[in-house]
């Protein structure tokens, strides 16, 4: 989005001009009211309406003309107004430098666009932000129509003006930010208002200065001025909805709030309608949403829960009792082992003879000896079995050499 100039001279310029506003917007702590700039080089259509009426509003006036537009910081003040009904003159200057007036909206300050003008002189061309404006006699309409009665700017206006609030002059190219307020009476827009972030232009075709220098009504030019300095709706998250007494985004400061945004699962009420989700709901009381979790009636399951052995999915991994099954697999495993481990006895009392007059003490009887398996015919490892003579042998060998030492030593 922006007004794309012709020379790359205007898009440095832009540039710096740009960064300065921002800069000296944001440390500024002026209060909005205090101060106006206008632009014209003579008094619209034959009455300095715009002095006259900000005065009344009590605001501090500063009047310059076509050849102050290029270099006056207009971010220093608290309104900026371009008064219409200039001649072509002024209105070619307008167009070289119409960059400058999308920076001070981009920089939170606020802009009084008039483009009417008289037939006789060339019209402003270029819009802020691409748009442009077609202003000729076959332009011209008699009637206003109000395009947006509910919004603050234009709530305490007729639905139509006839022979009050002329069109003279209609807008194509508008941005998507801009809200059409008026048209002509061939659904021509001819008033808009344009809100980025804080900044805030209000652009008019409309003859409010021919009707107001004319002893008419001056409502609609005091709305506007109003509304600019006291009751402008930002939109602070650049989502399109305003907030502040536009009552319309319920959020101002998070882009996924404004009516028709979908709910999401974040305990937000996205789509400003009061109320939460039903999904966004908490019913078991844990604090996570039903959104959030595997089972919102069970107090013991969401995310990252411990897992208890109850033949639930508390953690919400989409598992059952994981834990508790490895527990059980484990204990299983124990026994296997040691069942292989009493076999890998047996197989190493074939190999360690050692081992052959030893059993398993939890198999044991109590009190019962620990070689008990060594003796007898029905103990004795590999005994009957053909399997594990040499255990039996090596055992029998032994006591035959403990008898024959014996026996020696009772020689005389």
């Amino acid at each position: 989005m922006g007004y794309h100039g012709t020379g790359g001279v205007n898009v440095v310029r832009r540039a710096i001009a740009g960064m300065v506003a921002v800069l000296a917007v944001g440390c500024s702590g002026a209060a909005w009211g205090q101060t106006a700039l206008i632009l014209q080089d003579q008094p619209p259509c034959g009455c300095d309406l715009w002095a006259d009426l900000l005065a009344d509003e009590g605001l501090t006036t500063t009047t310059l003309g076509r050849g102050d537009i290029a270099t006056e910081p207009l971010h220093t003040y608290d309104l900026v107004v371009v008064a219409g009904c200039q001649a072509t003159p002024f209105n070619a200057e307008l167009d070289n430098h119409v960059w400058r007036f999308e920076d001070l909206v981009d920089a939170g300050g606020r802009l009084l666009l008039m483009t009417s003008t008289d037939a006789a002189a060339v019209p402003l061309a270029g819009l802020p932000y691409g748009a442009v404006q077609a202003h000729d006699a076959t332009t011209y309409s008699s009637y206003a129509y109000n395009l947006a009665p509910t919004h603050p700017l234009m709530s305490a206006q007729p639905a139509l003006w006839y022979g009050e609030y002329a069109s003279h002059g209609q807008y194509t190219g508008l941005p998507g930010e801009a809200l059409p307020l008026t048209s002509n009476d061939n659904g021509q827009v001819s008033s808009t208002l344009l809100t980025v972030g804080s900044g805030g232009a209000y652009v008019s075709a409309l003859t409010l200065e021919q009707e107001g220098c004319g002893g008419g009504s001056t409502a609609l030019a005091e709305a506007a001025v109003d509304y600019l300095l006291d009751g402008f709706c930002p939109d602070e998250d650049l989502d399109g909805h305003l907030g502040g007494d536009c009552a319309d985004d319920c959020d101002d400061a998070d882009p996924t709030v404004h009516p028709g945004y979908p709910e999401l699962c974040d305990g937000l009420d996205n789509d400003c309608d009061g109320a939460l989700a039903e999904y966004e709901e908490d019913a078991d009381g844990d604090g996570f949403m039903a959104c959030a979790e595997c089972d919102d009636d069970d107090p013991d399951s969401y995310p990252n829960a411990p897992d208890i052995c109850d033949g639930v999915d508390n953690d919400c991994d989409g598992e059952v009792d994981e834990d508790c099954a490895d527990d059980d697999d484990s204990a299983d495993d124990d026994d296997t082992q040691g069942d292989d481990d009493d076999d890998s006895a047996d197989d190493d009392d074939s190999a360690d003879d050692d081992d052959s007059a030893t059993t398993d003490d939890d198999e044991d009887p109590p009190g019962a000896p620990e070689d008990t398996a060594a003796f007898g015919a029905a103990g004795c490892v590999g005994c009957g079995g053909g399997g594990n003579s040499r255990g039996a042998g090596w055992t029998f060998g032994i006591l035959a050499g403990l008898l024959g030492l014996g026996l020696a030593r009772r020689q005389p």
